[in-house]
């Protein structure tokens, strides 16, 4: 059976949600209705699409033991500023938060073990970011066309940082991963026009094609084996023949 519940206007959090259960579904009445949002407590899921294309949405305020955010959930909330999510939510699905635009800052909670497809993409003001220790991998396009991002600590056990997962951050000036990554995708900085120095893990399984292609403020590489200097040394020739990467100066190979 679906609920409506909402807020008079006297209230500071005004909003009309239907929910079915104990999940959100959607909102009653046109997106550029909704400004502000207090889900009620006995809410535990964020349906697909819930919020999505709520333009003039600017904050939500959400229930202490959310457990799941929906696909799309919050997708084109073009004024949302900042989200703290609750330390109970266990997953965020696929665009969750794709083109916030004015999105400033993101914390993730504790639970949360993986980053989704595109769950960031195009969120232009994006400049902070706290991703959760227990975070293990980065999906695609996570964080892509995040024109603001200047830098991000990765999580100590992150493993997989997938296809494109950073693609066009041009504002991110250095990035160091941490030495449980074993697998860098495709693409996966390809475009951050101010990157200019990268270290790589010691156990660096796969590096995917263009995975740092068109960073040409790159000057500097470091590594350990048992990736080969060679390797390298034909990826950096190679992109500077199409002066895709032509400030790099250094290829190094760290010894123990």
């Amino acid at each position: 059976m679906y609920s409506e519940q909402e807020c008079g206007p006297s209230k500071r959090f005004c909003s009309a949600i239907i929910i079915k259960g104990q999940t959100v579904v959607g909102i009653r009445g046109h997106p550029s209705d909704i400004d502000n949002v207090l889900l009620p407590e006995t809410v535990i899921h964020v349906g697909d699409n819930a919020f999505n294309a709520c333009f003039r949405l600017t904050s939500i305020i959400f229930p202490t033991k959310l457990m799941t955010i929906g696909d799309g959930a919050f997708s084109d909330c073009d004024h949302l500023v900042s989200v703290s999510l609750p330390e109970t939510v266990i997953h965020v699905g696929d665009k969750a938060f794709s083109c916030c635009f004015a999105l400033t800052s993101i914390t993730l909670p504790k639970s949360l073990t993986k980053v989704g497809i595109r769950v960031f993409h195009e969120c232009k003001g994006l400049t902070c970011v706290s991703l959760s220790e227990a975070v293990v991998e980065i999906g695609y396009s996570a964080f892509s066309h995040c024109h603001s991002l200047t830098s991000i600590i990765l999580p100590k056990k992150l493993k997989i940082i997938g296809d494109s997962a950073f693609y066009h951050c041009v504002s991110l000036i250095s990035v160091t991963l941490p030495e449980t990554v074993i697998h860098l995708g495709h693409n996966a900085f390809a475009h951050c026009s101010s990157l200019t120095f990268v270290t790589l893990p010691d156990g660096l399984i796969h590096i995917g094609l263009s995975c740092l292609s068109h960073c040409n403020q790159l000057s500097s590489i470091s590594f350990r084996p048992p990736l080969s200097r060679a390797f390298f040394i034909v990826w950096v020739v190679g992109n500077s023949r199409h002066r895709d990467n032509w400030q790099i100066t250094t290829v190094k190979r760290l010894r123990n």
